[in-house]
């Protein structure tokens, strides 16, 4: 389920429609809360700075998937072992697997507008590991700060088993 970080950030993105920025009358209407993976309130209610927004989610969704938290404009996906009722208002996973690791990631684009992320996990524990929710995570402008913030939460129907010291790949596919 995309977050409402997510989606506050594409709002702001469509409704940037010139090429100065947001309009400043315009946007003092829309003003949105982001919330980082720690919960905590990203630069209070605030009007976004003119560059940044829309650049800063199209970097971190581009074709440059990392594997590991970012100190630019980027994505990751991440894997844990929570449950729970996954919602819009999600800024973490439940539980972030902390025994595995990203050994591996990329992105790409199909020409029928299909995006593709794929990531392959390595459990480092000594027992096997049961991945039940995903996300993937941004490090993004917003409003003049560089954040993490969580895009995309979704609980999996069915557990993915990583053995101990074995990998496994999960694959996230949007369609536009």
């Amino acid at each position: 389920m995309f977050t409402k970080n997510f989606k506050n950030l594409m709002v702001k993105t469509l409704l940037n429609a010139n090429g100065s920025g947001i309009n400043k009358s315009f946007s003092e209407d829309i003003k949105s809360e982001y919330y980082d993976i720690n919960g905590e309130l990203v630069a209070g209610i605030a009007v976004p700075t003119t560059q940044g927004t829309a650049v800063a989610l199209a970097s971190a969704l581009s074709d440059t998937l990392k594997t590991t938290s970012g100190t630019d404009n980027s994505s990751w996906l991440v894997i844990g072992t929570g449950t729970g009722a996954v919602s819009e208002n999600d800024y973490c996973l439940f539980n972030e697997a902390s025994n595995c690791t990203c050994v591996s990631a990329a992105s790409s684009t199909t020409s029928n507008l299909t995006k593709s992320y794929t990531a392959t996990f390595q459990n480092n524990s000594e027992s096997d590991v049961t991945i039940t929710e995903t996300g993937i995570v941004g490090y993004v402008h917003i409003y003049k700060y560089l954040c993490t913030i969580l895009l995309e939460h979704t609980l999996l129907e069915t557990p993915v088993i990583i053995p101990a010291g074995e990998t496994r790949t999960i694959t996230y596919v949007w369609s536009f």
